[in-house]
């Protein structure tokens, strides 16, 4: 149920190259209007009010900070295109033609038990890619989450806290108070845990229709954030126990979006075997990664950066077993499985969160190759510490999953990323080898390797819920999408099951399924 709104008489009849049609509404940061682009095109486009305007080096901040939510797609609405319109800036996203969650509420009532769930675990998608993507929404709320037809869709992530770097008043909180964090209130520094307790103060109004924090003053309602705990007896279970913990009032106690999505899923709360501060300070931490040998861990807990541990791989060193793993940061580590102690210095080169490692052989080295949000992947020596050659760069996206094999007598990685292809590097040379493996619709998250009799090939599993096989030699698909899932593929693995090749995939719908690959 849409509610457009005429325009007025001091609204612009143009904005840049878009035709303005008709308003959206209007808040806090700006206006939305419905604007025609030059093909026909039907978009969204929030102009900002006139005081976040700023000099010509804060909109550049500006522009780049909201420039980065062009990364995040899946159930969110989609950054097209960034400008300004007479000094102010604006942003162009997707139009979603849906109603938003504070209206619907407004009108209908509470959800109750399946839309709940699907709100619920929508968004934690939704946050998941956000994140993924390195950004922090900042001002998650009910009027910030439109109800398509295919589910939930988030919109104006990153702009608030893009919004800090146009503005002079360095006090100036960050959100919508009733939705904030205590961080959020005291100043503190913002994470994507801030983004999961506001998460979890809009699962009580969508589930009871009222505010979490509801005060008769601004100061009561920061008061009772940061001080009270919020009734959740109106949430039907599993949800209740993730909307509980996501409500935890040190940061650092909340699950992120990929836990609680997991959480909510299984309707058991995750194994967290590595936690610790998710922004870029590096403090030694007990964070434990345990080897398992018939369920018995093995070894010495190990001691590191502390960020929450997002990729991990093994390979040997000196004749010795080690582990690479990052936690979200930049720069790879390698620990000594034996005696839990760091190796050298962190595998550090690339610009931005590293997503995925995988190791191999090269000659007689042993390699890791690093995907990274930076949207290129670099290969390094495992005995120097050093980086070999320069970055795997073609993506236009994060690359989110990396996978090594031999293609014949090459050593190979293929890339899958955000831009919703994989690509295929000859680790030796550096080079791309062919086209980009295209066809998923979403972001590739996964990716793994196998033989088919003497066919080199690889496995993508997509936010699109499919996975799919492709012939590396011919860089071509093979037969139809693995399709399944009813929601993002995050896995997938490639074995032998009673003389069969197969692949299993892993998705945010809670299931594991198995595929004969011929």
């Amino acid at each position: 149920m849409e509610d457009f709104k005429p325009l007025r008489d001091q609204d612009p009849s143009n904005i840049g190259s878009y035709a303005v049609i008709r308003r959206l509404g209007s808040g806090g940061q700006g206006t939305v209007y419905l604007v025609r682009t030059s093909n026909g095109a039907l978009v969204a486009l929030k102009l900002l009010h006139a005081h976040f305007a700023g000099d010509e080096t804060a909109q550049s901040r500006f522009l780049r900070e909201v420039d980065a939510a062009r990364r995040v797609s899946a159930y969110t609405a989609r950054v097209l295109d960034l400008g300004t319109h007479r000094g102010v800036p604006y942003v162009v996203s997707e139009y979603i033609p849906g109603e938003s969650l504070a209206s619907y509420i407004s009108r209908e009532g509470p959800l109750q038990s399946d839309p709940l769930h699907r709100l619920a675990s929508g968004t934690l998608i939704a946050l998941a890619a956000i994140h993924a993507g390195g950004i922090v929404h900042c001002d998650f709320k009910p009027e910030n989450i439109l109800l398509d037809s295919d589910g939930p869709r988030v919109i104006d992530f990153g702009i608030a806290r893009a919004l800090d770097t146009i503005t002079s008043n360095v006090s100036r909180r960050i959100g919508t108070p009733a939705y904030m964090a205590p961080e959020q209130v005291d100043g503190g520094k913002l994470s994507p845990y801030t983004d999961m307790f506001a998460w979890a103060a809009t699962m009580i109004f969508a589930a009871t229709g009222k505010h979490a924090f509801d005060g008769s003053s601004l100061a009561a309602i920061m008061s009772q954030i940061i001080a009270v705990d919020p009734d959740v007896s109106g949430i039907p279970m599993p949800l209740k126990k993730v909307v509980s913990a996501s409500f935890s009032k040190p940061p650092k106690q909340r699950p992120s979006a990929t836990e609680a999505l997991l959480w909510l899923l299984e309707g058991k709360s995750p194994n967290r075997i590595f936690r610790g501060n998710i922004d870029a300070s590096r403090t030694v931490i007990d964070s434990t990664i345990p080897a398992h040998i018939f369920g018995l861990q093995v070894g010495v807990p190990l001691r590191g950066q502390a960020r929450e541990l997002v990729t991990i791989a093994y390979s040997w060193r000196d004749g010795r077993p080690i582990l690479i793993a990052n936690g979200a940061g930049s720069a790879s580590q390698m620990w000594d499985l034996a005696t839990g102690q760091q190796i050298g210095e962190p595998l550090a080169g690339h610009t931005e969160p590293v997503w995925a490692v995988a190791c191999t052989v090269l000659g007689d080295r042993a390699v890791c190759v690093t995907g990274s949000a930076d949207r290129t992947a670099r290969v390094w020596d495992l005995t120097t510490g050093q980086q070999i050659g320069e970055p795997l760069a073609g993506h236009t996206e994060p690359v989110r999953a990396v996978a090594c094999t031999a293609l014949g007598d090459r050593a190979v990685c293929v890339t899958g990323s955000a831009d919703r292809t994989a690509r295929v590097w000859d680790l030796t040379t550096g080079q791309q080898i062919g086209e980009p493996l295209a066809g998923h619709t979403l972001p590739v998250y996964a990716v793994a390797c196998t033989a088919l009799g003497d066919r080199a090939v690889c496995v993508t599993g997509s936010a699109d819920r499919t996975a799919r096989v492709w012939d590396l030699t011919i860089g071509q698909q093979i037969g139809e999408p693995l399709a399944g899932h009813t929601l993002p593929v995050y896995a997938v693995a490639c074995t032998a099951l009673g003389g069969l090749n197969v692949a299993i995939t892993g998705g945010f719908d809670g299931t594991v399924r198995t595929w004969s690959l011929g």
